[in-house]
């Protein structure tokens, strides 16, 4: 049922202070309240706001402020994108697979990426150390020290970096690495 086709209530005045003066609000500029509104509930509202004309602008500041969040739009927008066209609907799920697919696909490209960079630098920090150390065998140990210690050094501090930035919570107001790294995509 279409909102043409819905019973439309008898015209009534409600006392309000609009932008335009103090003038009579009709159901007419209720309507984005009202369409919103389960029809038993219409009655109940204009009998509150004929009471407290207050409570309209609650009401239209209220309904201004809602949100919505998601892949998809409202259903109720949904079906409107329907009447449009039949078969919008499907395409704006079949877009939101698709999106969902996507991000999955570059999640576990960039885990790929990530792992692979560990092994490389692991390897390389190994390849470091065991040099110092071949450099220590050979008589020179500030060499060797220098050469070897700082990879190690380097790798610990990684480490326990990496072990804090995902174990301590973010002060209020404060973005944690994964939060930053999603925000970024």
């Amino acid at each position: 049922m279409t909102s043409a086709d819905s019973p439309k209530p008898e015209k009534r005045q409600v006392e309000t202070n609009s932008s335009s003066g103090n003038r009579p609000a009709t159901e007419t500029d209720l309507a984005p309240i009202l369409e919103d509104l389960p029809p038993s509930q219409r009655e109940a509202f204009l009998k509150a706001v004929e009471r407290d004309p207050q409570i309209l602008g609650i009401a239209l500041s209220v309904r201004t402020s809602s949100s919505w969040q998601g892949p998809l739009p409202r259903p109720r927008d949904l079906r409107a994108f329907g009447e449009i066209s039949a078969d919008l609907p499907d395409r704006i799920m079949s877009m939101a697979e698709r999106e969902q697919l996507h991000r999955h696909a570059v999640d576990k490209h960039d885990l790929a990426i990530t792992s692979r960079g560990q092994c490389f630098a692991f390897a390389v920090a190994m390849l470091a150390i065991a040099g110092g150390f071949v450099l220590i065998l050979l008589g020179r140990p500030l060499e060797g020290g220098i050469f070897g210690g700082t990879p190690l050094v380097l790798l610990i501090v990684a480490f326990l970096r990496g072990n804090f930035a995902r174990q301590s919570p973010a002060s209020p107001g404060e973005e944690t690495q994964e939060e930053r790294r999603r925000e970024n995509r």
